[in-house]
């Protein structure tokens, strides 16, 4: 929890450039908040990934602040073009 990645180049990641969560068939209460990426450009040959089971108790919360992927800056419209999530909700862009 609580945690920044700021200011960071990826010039090309050839999997994930970002890739949060925890993944386990019986994760129960697993709290993964206050992730912030701010400042971040990347390249990478997969999109990134939010994955977090639907256990009970899970929550991901994850904030993306001035993030371009590929060289897109992304928002709300294009962030599915460029991050793979297993639910809504899981980010926040700014």
């Amino acid at each position: 929890s609580d945690i920044t990645f700021r200011n960071i180049q990826i010039y090309y990641d050839r999997g994930r450039a970002i890739n949060c969560g925890n993944y386990s068939a019986d994760l129960q209460n697993s709290l993964i908040t206050g992730i912030t990426f701010e400042n971040i450009r990347y390249k990478s040959g997969m999109n990134s990934q939010l994955r977090l089971n639907n256990g009970a108790g899970n929550s991901l919360q994850i904030l993306l602040k001035n993030v371009y992927a590929d060289g897109t800056r992304l928002n709300r419209s294009n962030f599915n073009s460029y991050f793979y999530c297993d639910r809504d909700g899981l980010a926040t862009v700014q």
